[in-house]
């Protein structure tokens, strides 16, 4: 993953949950872009929206896992993008 989505992502696992305006002040998005990202990612079962209005991760910990098995199995499409999320 790259992208918008890939920085939310990384937004999220170092910050947890965010409210949108957190969100879009570290991401540095425009609104129709982090709006249509959050719903990708919603969709695709990575976060949520509490009943605080914060965004979070599912698992945060099977998405480590996730990324961990594409980058074994597609290490040139992930490589760099894995390193500046997890380490």
């Amino acid at each position: 993953m790259n992208g918008p989505g890939r920085l939310d992502l990384e937004q999220l696992l170092q910050h947890g949950p965010c409210r949108f305006g957190e969100l879009s002040d570290g991401t540095r998005h425009y609104p129709g872009t982090l709006v249509r990202c959050l719903n990708q990612l919603s969709v695709d079962g990575l976060v949520f929206l509490d009943s605080n209005r914060r965004y979070g991760l599912r698992d945060a910990e099977a998405l480590r896992l996730r990324f961990t098995s594409f980058r074994t199995r597609f290490p040139n499409l992930l490589s760099d993008a894995a390193t500046e999320i997890f380490e």
